[in-house]
């Protein structure tokens, strides 16, 4: 199976010239994006900074200093419960229920602050 493996690519690696593509407009973009998308894209980015503004002060306000660590270590810096566990020097069961705890209480605090996805 050889003739499947794949070769990784840096992107540092991968030369490519920006004004390669100046003489685009919008009309025949690659991506055909269009200021509506972009003013929607705009609109959601705002959007998701409030929420994590609020997610960040509702941990710090709702969650105990290890349930914060496991939180940031699991959903912010991308690891998985087992390299949570590792990190945090505890057993991925111990990752698991506390996560499950922190979100109870994230979730809890955002009925009372009457949050919701559309916000």
């Amino acid at each position: 199976m050889n003739h499947l493996r794949v070769e990784q690519v840096r992107y540092s690696e991968l030369a490519f010239d920006p004004a390669a593509l100046d003489f685009m407009d919008a009309r025949n973009a690659l991506w055909h994006e269009t200021e509506e998308d972009r003013a929607a894209t705009t609109r959601q980015a705002a959007v998701n900074a409030i929420r994590l503004r609020w997610v960040r002060a509702a941990m710090k306000r709702c969650l105990t200093p290890r349930e914060r660590q496991l939180v940031e270590l699991h959903y912010f810096q991308g690891l998985s419960r087992l390299e949570t566990a590792r990190r945090a020097r505890i057993t991925r069961q111990t990752v698991s229920r506390s996560l499950h705890r922190a979100i109870i209480k994230l979730r809890r605090a955002a009925e009372k602050a009457e949050i919701n996805d559309k916000v």
